[in-house]
């Protein structure tokens, strides 16, 4: 259960930095009228944003299929087992 975690917390942390970037994008190029940005500065951010998801989406892309990887019978099966041999004295 441990990796599943760790493998689950990764992607989850990759996909939040990706969606927090594209949000910044979208801010920087529709910005609310209460702050000003000015648009030397989205056209400097906008590609150091797009280098920096680009490898964050390649990561999310490999690391994505592998918690869903059984079928939610087996993953219940696994884990009811991981349950059972805790449970069970030794």
């Amino acid at each position: 259960m441990n990796a599943y975690d760790s493998e689950a917390h990764g992607l989850s942390k990759l996909l939040g930095t990706d969606r927090d970037i594209a949000e910044l994008r979208q801010f920087l190029h529709h910005p609310t009228t209460e702050i000003k940005v000015k648009k030397a500065n989205a056209k400097v951010l906008t590609p150091l944003m797009g280098h920096r998801q680009s490898p964050l989406q390649q990561q999310a892309l490999a690391l994505g299929p592998k918690p869903y990887a059984e079928k939610p019978i087996e993953f219940s099966d696994h884990v009811g087992q991981y349950g059972h041999s805790w449970m069970t004295p030794s």
